[in-house]
């Protein structure tokens, strides 16, 4: 029981001190988005590699990921609005078979639902682990109510 307490009172201390966000200058780099924004909303055609190229005092202090593009839960045209990754996290082998059907075969699609699947199936595990282990823990007490 002591075990238990003390490792619920770890889980949370490490919980919130990960939790602080830095919060002071979010203000302001908002402020920097949004003029960006205002600045493409009036002049149409201008995108944000062309600000770049042109070293925009607009971009100067940002520092933009490239990586974005890679992100498993943009919306993919081909799956009906719905995210491949999502498909496969709620609906598991069904939605990845449902992906590769009307994806026309897309092998990428099919591997975000397959990652998709994995990912709910390995939370599901885990808190299936943990339920059992606490089930055994208490049961193994003696204590009865």
């Amino acid at each position: 029981m002591k075990f238990t307490k003390l490792f619920t009172l770890f889980l949370l201390l490490t919980h919130f001190s990960f939790a602080n966000i830095p919060v002071e200058n979010l203000d302001q780099e908002f402020d920097q988005i949004n003029k960006i924004e205002k600045y493409v909303n009036e002049h149409p055609g201008t995108t944000l590699d062309y600000l770049k190229s042109e070293d925009s005092e607009l971009v100067k202090n940002i520092s933009i990921s490239e990586e974005i593009g890679s992100n498993i839960a943009l919306v993919e045209n081909d799956t009906m609005g719905i995210p491949p990754f999502w498909w496969g996290f709620c609906l598991g082998f069904w939605g990845i078979i449902i992906v590769y059907i009307i994806s026309d075969n897309d092998k990428s699609a099919t591997k975000k639902a397959l990652q998709g699947c994995m990912t709910a199936t390995g939370i599901y595990l885990g808190l299936y682990l943990i339920i059992a282990i606490i089930g055994l823990t208490s049961a193994s007490t003696g204590y009865y109510y």
